[in-house]
């Protein structure tokens, strides 16, 4: 992997001047106080599981009406699940890299993915589903693909650059995946996925160049951006994942020099 070297996150920013009429101490008293009301014990589980007797909501679109239809077989390059912004600028990236044989799957309205996609887990290679192996923390190389989940690339807030443009990630993150299943297909790639080694290095690069911001994480009112502010006893996870720390630019900088080396490294390629 290319490290683009211990480089500040926010070039020529510096603290802001504070008056010294404000009594900072006392303002963070003043919002540790507020946070502690607000904190639970029962943390992210105090939220109700659309299971038993609530099972039946799950599967209720209060916007417009389920409607079947008989299933669909086909076969395709990439399949896509989710037409959101995301899929869509994914989508956009590999017809650029001249890859046509695409498929979106989308159910707008649904969030429970056995609804949304007829699939209750994404497995790996092993039978361990992507939540499990990412219950401790993300492990990816490069925030979009993960050892021992080939063919499997995803979008988001993981291990990457994060950006006030949701847009502007997104194009980033297809631009890559774009870049990887099309030179697959060129040269007859069967499967693709990080070796475990390179997973570990993309992981420590993640950490190495970490910015610490726990201090505003913990102090923050409880809520999902939080974990519910790690009342439950899970910790502090927060809702832009494990970004890199150089910024979004230093990271699209460690992307392209990756697909400039051409040799796809820390990847595991069979045919």
């Amino acid at each position: 992997m290319t490290s683009i070297g211990n480089q500040s996150p926010t070039p020529g920013c510096f603290p802001t001047d504070i008056s010294a009429d404000i009594d900072i101490p006392a303002l963070r008293k003043r919002y540790r106080a507020e946070r502690d009301k607000r904190l639970r014990a029962d943390g992210s589980t105090q939220y109700l599981e659309l299971t038993a007797d609530l099972a039946a909501y799950s599967e209720v679109d209060p916007h417009s009406p389920f409607v079947e239809r008989e299933p669909l077989l086909v076969e395709a390059d990439v399949l896509i699940l989710g037409g959101e912004f995301a899929g869509l600028l994914t989508a956009v990236a590999l017809k650029s890299a001249g890859v046509e044989d695409i498929r979106i799957i989308e159910m707008g309205g649904a969030t429970e993915i056995s609804r949304r996609y007829a699939i209750d887990t994404i497995e790996g290679r092993t039978g361990v589903s992507l939540f499990d192996h990412w219950r401790d923390g993300y492990k990816t190389l490069h925030g979009m693909s993960s050892h021992g989940f080939p063919n499997l690339f995803s979008t988001g807030f993981s291990q990457g650059g994060v950006a006030a443009s949701n847009t502007a990630m997104y194009e980033q993150q297809g631009e890559h995946i774009a870049y990887i299943v099309s030179e697959a297909l060129a040269r007859a790639i069967a499967a693709v996925e990080p070796s475990q080694s390179a997973q570990d290095d993309g992981c420590r690069l993640i950490t190495e160049t970490a910015v610490a911001n726990t201090e505003v994480e913990t102090s923050c009112t409880p809520g999902y951006y939080n974990n519910e502010g790690g009342g439950g006893g899970e910790g502090i996870r927060s809702h832009l994942g494990e970004p890199y720390g150089p910024g979004f630019y230093a990271f699209g900088e460690l992307l392209a020099q990756w697909r400039a080396t051409g040799n796809m490294e820390g990847m595991e390629l069979r045919s």
